[in-house]
């Protein structure tokens, strides 16, 4: 157990000095006035990703027990109200000033409108399954 305690917290480590430099990286690009790509972008979040997986599960069989499923459960219907209420904010900023005219940013309402429907038609689909 001790082991398994030292390799998690040398993947920690790895994981946050990746996470440094990438964003120390992108820091700089962004002084020296060069544009930001989409992997610039999308790199810090995907080491997140990894961060916080390794913080939060010791092993595969911790994160497939009973416990584990009820974590992962509630943590995504968590994060889909977060996430829901993040996009409504930005849709707000994004239109607000414009309120008497009609949409301008049609994919962020499209997004925004499917977020609202995504978790009762999920919810209704596995209601049919296990009926």
């Amino acid at each position: 157990m001790k082991k398994k305690l030292q390799y998690k917290n040398l993947i920690l480590a790895y994981s946050g000095i990746a996470i440094l430099a990438v964003a120390g990286f992108n820091l700089y690009k962004y002084l020296r006035d060069e544009m930001l790509g989409f992997s610039d972008w999308i790199a810090i979040p995907l080491l997140l990703i990894f961060f916080f997986n390794t913080l939060t599960w010791n092993s595969e069989e911790e994160q497939k027990d009973e416990r584990g499923q009820l974590i992962t459960y509630k943590s995504a219907k968590i994060g889909y109200f977060a996430l829901l209420i993040l996009i409504f904010i930005v849709f707000v900023i994004v239109e607000f000033p414009m309120k008497n005219q009609p949409i301008q940013n049609y994919p962020l309402f499209i997004v925004l409108c499917a977020a609202i429907v995504i978790l009762p038609v999920c919810e209704w689909i596995v209601s049919r399954r296990h009926r």
